[in-house]
């Protein structure tokens, strides 16, 4: 979908699913909620991989000790001992229960910060809107001299081709030589 507002859900809704532990299935899940919605996919997509390699590993760890605080008002302590000794369905839980929140509170700010960022550049949607309305003409925007590729793609347009081809050369021949 376009417009301002679905486009920064597109990219909050990505980052929530980003954050949850459903490694492998991010791909799958931004298909299903972006087609349920009606959102951008590919975004969604962009903005899902917040749990890339760089930064999964503090994504993680955050989400664990928050979930830990959440469910109990205490930390994991960060030892060897209590990692050998903690049950993995308490870390599984944590970890479910503060991606969920984390992920709700990254994908609020970054729904907000999208929705900011764009209020405030109106020039670049009036280019934008200029672009997707009419595709020849984008060349034109601010560059003289650019005319002479928008008047090739009007002319292949109506062509009905992306490129010419021999019988429109040998045509274009003909009538050059009867002018």
């Amino acid at each position: 979908g376009r417009g301002r507002g679905r486009e920064a859900a597109a990219l909050g809704v990505g980052t929530f699913i980003g954050c949850l532990p459903f490694y492998g299935f991010h791909l799958l899940l931004v298909a299903a909620v972006g087609w349920l919605f009606g959102l951008n996919r590919l975004r969604m997509y962009v903005a899902a991989n917040i749990s890339n390699p760089l930064v999964a590993p503090a994504l993680i760890f955050g989400e664990i000790q928050l979930g830990a605080w959440l469910r109990r008002g205490d930390l994991h302590q960060v030892t060897i001992d209590a990692i050998r000794n903690t049950d993995p369905w308490t870390f599984g839980a944590d970890l479910l229960i503060g991606s969920i929140v984390l992920g709700a509170v990254l994908g609020v700010a970054v729904a907000a910060g999208t929705l900011a960022a764009v209020a405030h550049a109106p020039e670049l949607r009036v280019v934008v809107a200029e672009e997707l309305t009419h595709p020849a003409r984008a060349h034109r925007v601010g560059q003289p001299r650019a005319g002479r590729f928008a008047d090739d793609d009007e002319r292949h347009a109506a062509l009905g081709r992306g490129a010419l081809h021999v019988r429109d050369l040998l045509a274009v021949g003909r009538a050059g030589g009867s002018a």
